[in-house]
């Protein structure tokens, strides 16, 4: 099996708990880009929210952001891939998002829109509240958001979760990176159909490809990749599909791993 392309997620599997990532595993990602492998970011995040992180690897290859709803070139800087949720469902998420205690967040053409009390309620992206806009959803036509967000208690948020799902079936794709967390992308949004797009522009297959998670975002990409490695510290329903287990993500697995699989001495 000849591995020539990695997929890395970011949150829980590349980077610490500080967010950070250590200097081992960056140290074995510039090897591997110097034997020409390529290194894609696979994550939930927004484009702005992964472009420092890609920027401390030094790798200029496609990212896939927003849960596999886009495949963003930051070279040429634009997208490779675009899945959008459906015009009547970003329709009826701004309608919930005036009746419901969460906060509503929307991204559309790589822009995050908020109205005023949402501003500060994302504690992922940290700097969603300065770079994101402040506008009403009721005064302002939104349709073809790439992801949508709603931040609120668990109880809140699964009311909305069963009543979208029971409305819009499988039209929509749901699920919960964290507790209060509720993402919404259609249900062609996914890291897996993202990377099988990917490796079609590359000219690869999926044995090509080593993938890393640790959520169930990235279930379809660990099922897909010819090798694909679960964080420790992952959700047990998401690192079953994985090929195999590995260490945390404070503890430089993912760089342990590739330089087991490459052979590297770091």
């Amino acid at each position: 099996m000849s591995i020539t392309a990695v997929a890395i997620d970011l949150d829980g599997t590349l980077l610490t708990t500080d967010k950070l990532i250590g200097k081992y595993t960056l140290d074995v990602l510039h090897q591997l880009m110097e034997q020409h492998i390529s290194i894609h970011i696979a994550t939930g995040r927004s484009v702005a929210s992964s472009e420092r992180f890609r920027e401390m690897i030094e790798t200029t290859d496609p990212m896939v952001c927003y849960n596999g709803g886009v495949i963003w070139d930051p070279v040429a800087k634009k997208d490779l891939y675009h899945v959008r949720i459906d015009e009547e469902i970003c329709e009826e998420l701004v309608r919930i998002s005036y009746n419901t205690k969460s906060f509503f967040h929307a991204y559309k053409d790589h822009d995050l829109y908020f109205d005023e009390r949402a501003r500060y309620a994302d504690r992922v992206e940290r700097l969603s509240s300065l770079v994101g806009k402040s506008v009403n959803f009721q005064k302002q036509t939104f349709y073809g958001f790439s992801k949508a967000v709603f931040i609120g208690e668990p109880s809140e948020t699964q009311k909305i979760k069963e009543y979208l799902q029971e409305r819009f079936g499988n039209n929509i794709r749901m699920l919960y990176p964290f507790d209060d967390y509720l993402e919404i992308m259609s249900y062609d949004a996914t890291k897996g159909d993202a990377l099988r797009y990917l490796a079609t522009l590359t000219n690869k297959e999926a044995h090509n490809f080593a993938a890393f998670g640790d959520e169930l975002n990235d279930v379809e990409m660990l099922k897909w990749a010819g090798k694909s490695y679960g964080m420790k510290n992952g959700h047990p329903e998401a690192i079953i599909h994985a090929k195999e287990i590995i260490g945390t993500n404070d503890n430089d697995a993912v760089g342990k791993t590739l330089a087991r699989l490459f052979s590297l001495s770091v």
